[in-house]
């Protein structure tokens, strides 16, 4: 039997599923970019193989609650979204939500409603670490959130012409999200985007 031991095991069904194969190669390749190590373990009957999923298990959850709390604390980020980042990324695949990523979406959420885009940055760094495979799914629905949540609260109260002017003036925004969050700038970006919406003339 295999077992993959490092930082964490992802829980998949975010990448295409129209062939498992296709599935299981991307979830293997995106551990081994991210620095996973996978090994072979031999069971010598049916207990031991039920006690080296619990211990793997043990295991995973202890090294991504350190992986995480250790990326909050090199993004200082607040104490208090770090532990909602440690709940929200240990419940991935959770049947509560829709998606597998669906707690952690919900976290980035709420993040960019309260303006803080520096956190939200960081909680994408930490699922980053936790769940490699599902990051670009993740990644990919954070535009729409800063661009929902975010944004329209940061400007005035013809918020919806300006962000229109502006996403038609610069067709490939949500790429310059997505980088802007492999890089920890995602805050200075929105503060760029919005100035140069509030400086439109909409006379």
């Amino acid at each position: 039997m295999k077992y993959q031991i490092g930082r964490n095991i992802a829980g998949g069904g975010e990448l295409p599923e129209d062939k498992e194969g296709s599935r299981v190669t991307a979830q293997r390749k995106a551990r081994i970019k991210a620095g996973w190590t996978e090994i072979k373990v031999w069971a010598a009957s049916h207990d031991d193989v039920q006690k080296i999923r619990e211990f793997s298990e043990e295991l995973r959850m202890n090294t991504l609650r350190h992986n995480i709390r250790q990326i909050g604390r090199s993004r200082n980020t607040p104490p208090e979204v770090i532990d909602l980042a440690v709940k929200a990324i240990s419940n991935q695949g959770s049947n509560e939500y829709t998606t597998p990523s669906g707690a952690t979406l919900t976290l980035l959420t709420g993040l960019a409603q309260q303006n803080r885009l520096n956190d939200l940055n960081a909680v994408v760094d930490m699922f980053r670490v936790a769940h490699p495979g599902n990051v670009r799914f993740v990644s990919a629905s954070v535009p729409a959130k800063v661009m929902s949540s975010n944004v329209p609260h940061r400007l005035d109260l013809r918020a919806a012409e300006r962000i229109m002017r502006w996403q038609s003036a610069h067709p490939d925004w949500a790429k310059q999200v997505e980088a802007a969050l492999e890089t920890f700038t995602l805050e200075e970006w929105a503060e760029r985007a919005v100035a140069e919406m509030q400086a439109i003339d909409l006379a």
